[in-house]
């Protein structure tokens, strides 16, 4: 009885024994493999540093445009910063432009507002040897080597054809939505061709089209506007034209809030998911959306090829989605007929 006895704590004491051992083996096998992970780990060294400024940096829209972007940036090792997107509001596009080139920055991409002093600092970026791309908003004034985005012409008439879809017999006033920072050039272009096109169609008495200029001094100035317009006015329009993903996102709201569902028929910009949902809710007529993946990477290229052939494209055309309840499935699988 006492041989077995100890025997059974002979047999134990081997199991502890093991038992540690392999708890030791286990922890410095641990070390070792994250010791191995920590000497691969390495920062990623870039052979160039773009930049892309644009006002609104954190709507959807130039969101989307500049996740297209740093992928085809970090395609060709190239890291592409969004200026702005974590500085104050208090700063504009001159401010963010001069950063860059007091950074020195191997290229810029930038949404031109029209101003004469973003017109300068762009030629004083030129000047510098650094390149700009402009994107969504072209200046012809200035030294950029090339314009990314749909020119003011072509977006014109796709916003007059989407118009005229929904003018029925009872229209008669259709409202255009425009920012006054934006170039008063684009704005002016677009609008004559939406005019022109609907003029040329119906008639010049037909419907009554006018611009309405949003000011841009503070962040909620779309939601003030657009509230003006259905509380403070006497006639609503019967159509409400947006040119930005952050109008067309407030004027859906403002026929819920102010109970004109029906009234005011939407015709919007861009394809974030509330104006998707207010396609599918019937708050939105139709929307026109920018490919935001084509303008973000072919920003990029047109870039890169400046740089390595010393020749670009003066323009490349990015597509257009026009977006209604009978294709919004469709595009957000992807699948857009």
């Amino acid at each position: 009885m006492i041989y077995l006895n100890k025997r059974f704590y002979i047999i134990g004491i081997i199991v502890l024994i093991f038992f540690f051992v392999f708890i030791i083996i286990l922890f410095n096998n641990t070390n070792i493999t994250a010791m191995d992970n920590k000497s691969q780990t390495q920062v990623k060294e870039y052979t160039k540093h773009y930049a892309m400024i644009t006002k609104n940096a954190n709507t959807s829209f130039w969101k989307s445009v500049y996740e297209s972007a740093k992928k085809e940036a970090e395609d060709n090792n190239i890291y592409l910063e969004q200026i702005g997107s974590s500085l104050s509001d208090k700063y504009g596009l001159a401010d963010y432009l001069r950063i860059s080139i007091a950074s020195k920055v191997d290229g810029i991409i930038v949404c031109p507002d029209g101003s004469e002093e973003v017109t300068q600092l762009i030629n004083e970026a030129c000047d510098e040897g650094i390149p700009v791309i402009t994107i969504l908003n072209d200046d012809m004034d200035t030294k950029r080597v090339s314009f990314v985005g749909v020119n003011s012409y072509e977006l014109g008439l796709a916003y007059a054809e989407q118009i005229l879809n929904q003018i029925n017999k009872d229209t008669r006033d259709i409202r255009v939505l425009f920012h006054s920072s934006e170039s008063s050039s684009t704005n002016d272009v677009v609008f004559n061709q939406i005019k022109k096109s609907i003029n040329d169609k119906l008639g010049e008495n037909r419907v009554n089209i006018s611009p309405y200029n949003i000011s841009d001094n503070n962040e909620f100035d779309s939601e003030e506007a657009i509230r003006d317009i259905f509380v403070f006015q006497d006639n609503l329009p019967d159509i409400l034209v947006c040119m930005e993903e952050v109008d067309t996102e407030c004027a859906c709201q403002a026929i819920v809030d102010y109970n004109n569902v029906g009234k005011t028929t939407i015709i919007g910009s861009y394809s974030s998911e509330v104006i998707l949902e207010a396609i599918r809710k019937d708050l939105a007529a139709v929307t026109v959306a920018m490919d935001t993946e084509q303008l973000g990477k072919q920003s990029v290229q047109a870039l890169l090829e400046y740089q390595e052939t010393g020749y670009v494209n003066n323009y490349y055309n990015v597509d257009l989605h026009i977006i209604n309840k009978k294709n919004v499935k469709n595009y957000e699988q992807g699948e857009e007929s």
